[in-house]
C-alpha cells in the first residue's frame, strides 16, 4: 500500500512540475494581447454608455479577435481552459493588469 501511495505521490508531483504552458488554441502572449485590447474596448463602450448586448460592443469584440486572427471559437475554448487553471489564468490577469497600466501612463 505504501509504495502505491508513493508511485502516485511521485506521480502528482512530477504532473505538477510540468512546463507550465497550457495547450490552448489561443498561445498565452496573443491571449494576454486580445484580453487586453477586449478589456479596453469594454471600457470605452461603458464610458459611452454602450449596453452590454449591443451589436456595436460585439462587433468591436469581434474585430479584435479577427485582428489576432482567431474566432470566438478560439477565445471560447481558451477562456475555458484557463478557467480551469487559475494559477495560469491570474497569471494572464496580472500582464493583461500590467499592459493596461502602460497603456495609459
Amino acid at each position: 500500500m505504501r509504495k502505491i501511495f508513493f508511485i502516485f505521490f511521485v506521480f502528482s508531483l512530477f504532473c505538477s512540475c510540468s512546463s507550465g504552458s497550457l495547450e490552448t488554441p489561443i498561445p498565452e502572449e496573443t491571449f494576454v494581447n486580445i484580453l487586453t485590447d477586449l478589456y479596453l474596448v469594454d471600457g470605452a463602450c461603458q464610458s459611452r454608455n454602450v449596453a452590454a448586448g449591443d451589436t456595436l460592443k460585439q462587433k468591436l469584440f469581434n474585430s479584435v479577435l479577427s485582428h489576432y486572427g482567431f474566432s470566438q471559437t478560439d477565445f471560447d475554448s481558451t477562456l475555458t481552459i484557463y478557467s480551469q487553471n487559475l494559477k495560469e489564468f491570474n497569471d494572464v490577469n496580472e500582464q493583461v493588469l500590467f499592459n493596461i497600466e502602460q497603456k495609459i501612463k
